[in-house]
Formats: C-alpha cells, sequence, structure tokens
C-alpha cells in the first residue's frame, strides 16, 4: 500500500491480515471505500502502479455514486 509508511510495523501484526505491495485504496469522501489489488510483475512497485492507474480510471464514477444504504437494492423506496 502506497501510504504505509510508519505504519507497516502495526499493519503486520494484525491477526490474518497479510500486507504486500500492489494495492492501493479507492476513497470517496476521504473514507476508504475500497480496494484494488494487483499482483504478477517483478516488484511490488510495478503492481501498486499498475493499481494506481486502475483505480484513477474509475474514480469520477465513484465520487459520483450514491453512498450504499446496506440494504439490498430491491428493497429501496
Amino acid at each position: 500500500m502506497a501510504a504505509m509508511g510508519s505504519g507497516r510495523a502495526a499493519l503486520t501484526s494484525i491477526t490474518n491480515v497479510l500486507a504486500l505491495a500492489g494495492g492501493v485504496a479507492i476513497t470517496r469522501n476521504n473514507e476508504i471505500v475500497a480496494t484494488l489489488g494487483v499482483g504478477g510483475s517483478r516488484g511490488g512497485d510495478k503492481d501498486e502502479a499498475h493499481a494506481g492507474v486502475g483505480a484513477a480510471k474509475i474514480q469520477d464514477r465513484v465520487e459520483a455514486s450514491a453512498a450504499p444504504t446496506g440494504r439490498p437494492a430491491d428493497l429501496k423506496k
């Protein structure tokens, strides 16, 4: 993840979490709403760069989307 910085040690100690390069956060209104991970390149920096390009491609649609209600679409009124 691009912004791990000094929190790297804390992330590696969380149970059932494996922090690897190649992932980026997708945010809406400064809140993480999804992540995108890419793997397979020689070097996590390349994976992360490709993930960043993919996330940037959809960011305008993420910002324009309605906030989720937590209800199935067929129950919305």
